[in-house]
Order: structure tokens, then sequence, then C-alpha cells
């Protein structure tokens, strides 16, 4: 990340610039490390071609909780959550060659998709952006306990000339209060546990203040956008990792971990839907997903 003085090749900026590359493959040796556990697995290899003169990389990832949640029982999730398509996947590939010191050649490609999020926007406008805070970093590098505390107090706000009467409203991204608190403790050289604590405030949302029937359709009432909050999320993680093996061309280890100890319900989504008691007053229903979540992982480099 540059924040001044930038490079001639991104010409006259005025701002930060972020500078992103791909990693390269391995000009020398063959390399390849990944994992597998009950929720995602992943694999990258990477090695030389063309008499080490050029090298490539491959990765990919594909997580499950689309199967998982099918086994899930009654208490742990509902009949929505467990029909539902939840997945992700993406393959990226990467080759290089050298035709001398000054001459290279790159070629990349990606292929993936994302069943977490399907919902497009059907119209485009523009308008400005405003977005200010402050973050708090502390970190415990050395001993056997290590680990770092984060905090995060911002706001995000959007105004469109052709949106909510052109009024300034906050994104949806906005979460004002942010916190994760990392512990891990080496037991010995070969064993360590860890824990993870991560709260922040719901995305803002917009929500209906009333309805209004057409034709015997109940249409939604909207009065402001994003005028409301989704409940606060928060969890803890705990894991414990046994190093299986580590030389210098070989690493193996198993992960051992539980997601939401405490089987906190943070929303998903939530839904509004006639109160099947009442159809003249609506409800709002809560979509919950991995309340409480064991998992095991094989992790492995060479």
């Amino acid at each position: 990340m540059y924040k001044g003085g930038f490079p001639a090749e991104y010409g006259g900026r005025l701002s930060s610039v972020v500078d992103i590359k791909m990693h390269e493959g391995n000009k020398n040796e063959f390399h390849a490390s990944g994992g597998a556990g009950l929720i995602t697995s992943r694999l990258a290899l990477e090695g030389p071609m063309l008499k080490h003169k050029g090298s490539y990389m491959i990765t990919g990832r594909r997580t499950y909780a689309d199967l998982f949640l099918k086994l899930l029982p009654g208490k742990w999730a509902d009949s929505t959550s467990r029909n539902s398509a939840l997945y992700f996947y993406d393959l990226n590939l990467k080759a290089n060659y050298g035709f001398s010191t000054k001459d290279h050649i790159y070629l990349s490609g990606y292929i993936g998709r994302d069943n977490l999020n399907t919902k497009v926007e059907s119209q485009l406008v523009f308008g400005k952006g405003l977005g200010y805070g402050v973050e708090f970093y502390a970190r415990k590098k050395y001993g056997k306990l290590t680990g770092w505390v984060s905090y995060t107090l911002s706001k995000t706000q959007r105004q469109f000339n052709a949106i909510n009467g052109g009024k300034t409203y906050l994104a949806k991204q906005d979460r004002p209060n942010n916190i994760s608190i990392v512990g891990i403790y080496e037991i010995n050289p070969r064993l360590n546990v860890s824990a993870t604590w991560v709260f922040y405030n719901g995305n803002a949302v917009t929500f209906p203040t009333g309805r209004y029937v057409v034709e015997g359709n109940v249409v939604p009432m909207y009065t402001s956008r994003i005028g409301y909050r989704m409940p606060d999320y928060h969890r803890l993680d705990l894991g414990v990792t046994r190093m299986i093996k580590k030389t210098k061309k070989i690493e193996s280890s198993w992960n051992f971990s539980i997601y939401n100890v405490y089987a906190r319900q943070n929303a998903y989504a939530i839904n509004f839907q006639a109160d099947p008691k009442d159809k003249t007053k609506m409800q709002a229903v809560q979509l919950s997903l991995f309340r409480f979540v064991p998992s095991i992982t094989y992790n492995f480099k060479f």
C-alpha cells in the first residue's frame, strides 16, 4: 500500500494506492498445500515449467455448508435453512514465462460461484459516499501466550438524489462498533489452543413500517431507507491444533475447532410474513445459521 510518493506507473494519484498482485508459482520445485475439513476444503499446487523459465499456480476452494445444513436436527436449524443452497467455490489459475530478465508473459484465469448472496441491483444510480472512523490494535507476539485485540469505531453514509428523497442515509455495510479478540496458547511445540471472540453491530437495513392491501394482495409500506439495524452479532470460537510432522520439506497438522461455542442465534436474515393466527398482522421471522458447529481439518504442506 502506497500512501505517498507513488511510482510513475500509478500516474497522478492523489490518494492512497493499494497494489494487489497474485502470488507466483515456484520456478524451482513442486509444492502443494491444502486442507480438508467438514465445512470447507482447499488445495494449492505450484511448480516450474518449461525448463524453469516459467511457473504455474492452481488454487481451489469449496465450502459445503449446504450439505452440512441438511444433516442438522430440528433444534439447530429450521426447514428454510436446511433446504437453502449456501455454498461457495472458486478456482484460480496463473502461469508465467520469462523470455528474458525484461520480458515476461502472464496468463491468469478465475472461475467461481458465490451462492451466499444472490441479490442483484436492477438499476444503477450515482451519488456520494462518506466514511470515517478510528481503529485501535494491540498485539502480543512473543511468549507462550500470543494474540491481539482490535477495535474499530466507524460510520459510513450515502447520499443519492434519486434515493430516500435526496436525504443522507447509512450505508448497508455501516457497523459502528467492531471488536475482535484472539488468543493463542502454546502448550508445547506440537500442540496449541486458540480462542477467538468477535462482536459487531448488525448491518443497517430497510424494514417495512406497515402494509396495505391492494386487490387482496398484501403490499409492504416503507417510510425511509436504511432506518433500522440488524441485531448485534457475536460469537466465540475455540480450536486445538496438533502438529503431526514438521520438517524442511513436509508439514502436516490436525485442527479441531468449535464454531459459535455458546450457540448464539445470530440473525442471517429477517423476513416479514402474515401472522398465521391473525392475517391482519405482520410478524418478523429471524433466520439463524450455524448455531454450533464442530469441525475437524487436516492441513498439509510439502
